[in-house]
């Protein structure tokens, strides 16, 4: 998740804020993720598994929206 954090970090200072929106509004991300998840919330759910040839088994029983999250937050 921290190399889609970083990506999206890269991508707003490219293009700035060329937006026109008035302060303080937020940017609205949406995310999908293609992978067998138990959805426990709007805005949560646990990894099943991992499918597609991916093989991470640490991350499996991890609430993925939360591990975005927290890279998202790493990098403010």
């Amino acid at each position: 998740f921290d190399f889609l954090a970083s990506s999206l970090q890269r991508f707003t200072e490219k293009e700035g804020n060329d937006f026109n929106l008035s302060q303080p509004v937020k940017r609205e991300l949406a995310f999908t993720f293609s992978f067998p998840v138990k959805q426990t919330s709007i805005s949560s759910g646990v990894l099943i598994k991992w499918t597609k040839g991916f093989a991470i088994s640490e991350m499996a029983g991890e609430d993925i929206a939360e591990c975005l999250q927290g890279a998202l937050n790493k990098r403010g």
